[in-house]
């Protein structure tokens, strides 16, 4: 369901790692059970983190589908290694199994970030899903069908037989309800093949290998090979019991007897897998580095740009034992333009600089705004000031003279026919007192807040009157007693 490249991924500062990156097959999305065992895949080997588990650095979905971006393992399957070292000495197919035990156990017990439990099962345990670097590090790979306690309906669905049959438990190819015993069987059959340097089931037709995972015996690896060691005989019989309860409960326990029986001889670890990857596969290591530095050279380091590992993939080509690579990731990558190219920090720091200076000058003008209006309030409010003390002085004036504000009928504000002597009479006999708009013009001028300030305008006589102690004793309280004048605040 999917395709594996050889990459480049670029970093910071020119960093380049070679990674592998698992790609869906065009089309396999289209259906909709393979698109999610992709996902599931992906979510489960992102948690995945030990030293006999291959690393997963990221997971994505891309224009071009979903992906999964792996380390490089520089190394070999152990399906080659068989048939490159064929026989394994019984010590080193020990060795390999125990180590690959060692990462099995781990994604047995492991859990969710909540803590919730995940019984992982991988349930496609065999020798091309188990890998030997060259610096003799086993490790597990390929858990696209790994059966989960939180598994979605594309993992779980009744009637689906998943993994290969050479290497299924009994119950795996029944009722498929399996848990991690059903790993400890396949582990089994790997270090019985190993042992035996040859196959279980030498018919591989579905038909015979279900019949015998079922049916059939399986014989002791001494009676095949007669240099094994009883002790392994009990390990390997006790993994391949038919019953899950009577095999080992756990794959700790297969391993701790296996640590057991390698404690007893010449020790054995990583530096002599290694020796024994030198001896059968150093040509082939190096014609894969000439290969993966001639590729490297037709990629030249990007500009320093601040990209995660892995956003930016580059294909290095084609290797032994990967999928060809597809013309859309065969072209060079495309040139950044300048404007990406300038540091993500600089830039900051620029738009910093555009924030505090566009403050500064708002504020600056802010405050001349402020100024101005204050300095012209200031002005405004002193020629009012001015005008109606003015106006107060000529209105309130005690002295007799003709141009006394004073409710006269003489004095009015619009040009007309002369009033009678009888009018005035009349006004005064009713105690109304006279208003202000009959003996005042007003004359507008600006203020603002918007209000009016009346000014007296030169009377027009008719017949200069004769000064009378009437007008020097009433001036002052008409004056007082004028709505406007009284309610004017400048007299305040």
């Amino acid at each position: 369901m999917a395709d594996v490249y050889l990459a480049i991924a670029h970093g910071p500062s020119g960093v380049r790692k070679l990674v592998v990156v698992k790609c869906m097959r065009a089309g396999s999305e289209i259906d909709g059970a393979l698109a999610q065992m992709f996902l599931d895949e992906g979510r489960l080997a992102a948690l995945l983190s030990h030293a006999n588990v291959v690393h997963t650095y990221e997971v994505g979905h891309g224009d071009d589908g979903s992906y999964i971006v792996m380390e490089y393992l520089h190394g070999q399957a152990l399906s080659a290694i068989q048939r490159a070292a064929k026989p394994l000495a019984p010590r080193v197919s020990a060795r390999i199994v125990a180590d690959a035990l060692a990462g099995l156990h781990y994604v047995h017990e492991l859990r969710d970030l909540d803590g919730t439990p995940l019984a992982i099962v991988h349930r496609d345990l065999s020798p091309p899903n188990l890998f030997v670097t060259h610096d003799g590090v086993v490790k597990l790979v390929d858990f696209g069908i790994a059966k989960t306690a939180i598994a979605t309906r594309a993992s779980t669905e009744a009637g689906i037989v998943k993994g290969k049959l050479a290497y299924m438990a009994p119950e795996q190819t029944t009722s498929g309800v399996v848990d991690r015993r059903a790993d400890i069987y396949a582990m089994g059959v790997v270090l019985w093949e190993l042992l035996a340097a040859r196959r279980l089931v030498e018919d591989l037709s579905p038909v015979s290998i279900v019949r015998h995972t079922l049916h059939g015996s399986t014989p002791l690896v001494s009676t095949v090979r007669a240099e094994v060691d009883p002790a392994l005989d009990r390990i390997v019989e006790r993994a391949l019991r038919r019953a899950p309860e009577e095999r080992y409960s756990t794959a700790l326990e297969m391993r701790e007897d296996l640590e057991q029986f390698l404690a007893q001889g010449p020790a054995i670890g990583a530096k002599q897998l290694g020796q024994l990857m030198a001896t059968h596969f150093s040509a082939q290591r190096e014609q894969r580095e000439r290969q993966i530095q001639s590729w490297v050279a037709a990629f030249p380091p990007q500009p320093a740009l601040e990209l995660a590992a892995g956003s930016e993939l580059a294909v290095a080509g084609e290797a032994s034992g990967l999928a060809p690579l597809a013309e859309r990731l065969s072209a060079p990558l495309p040139e950044e333009p300048r404007s990406r190219l300038a540091p993500p920090q600089s830039q900051q720091r620029f738009g910093r600089g555009a924030l505090i200076a566009g403050a500064l000058l708002l504020a600056v003008t802010g405050f001349a705004f402020l100024a101005n209006h204050d300095r012209s309030s200031n002005h405004v409010e002193a020629a009012e000031l001015a005008t109606t003390a003015a106006i107060a002085t000529r209105v309130t004036d005690s002295t007799p003279s003709p141009l006394e504000v004073v409710a006269h009928p003489s004095l009015v504000a619009d040009p007309g026919p002369e009033p009678s002597a009888a009018q005035p009479n009349s006004a005064q006999s009713s105690g109304v007192a006279p208003s202000a708009k009959s003996s005042v013009q007003r004359r507008p001028f600006p203020s603002p807040k918007g209000t009016r300030v009346p000014e007296v305008a030169p009377p027009r006589l008719a017949t200069p009157p004769t000064p009378t102690a009437e007008f020097g004793q009433t001036s002052q309280p008409k004056a007082k007693a004028t709505p406007q004048l009284e309610h004017n605040p400048y007299l305040h």
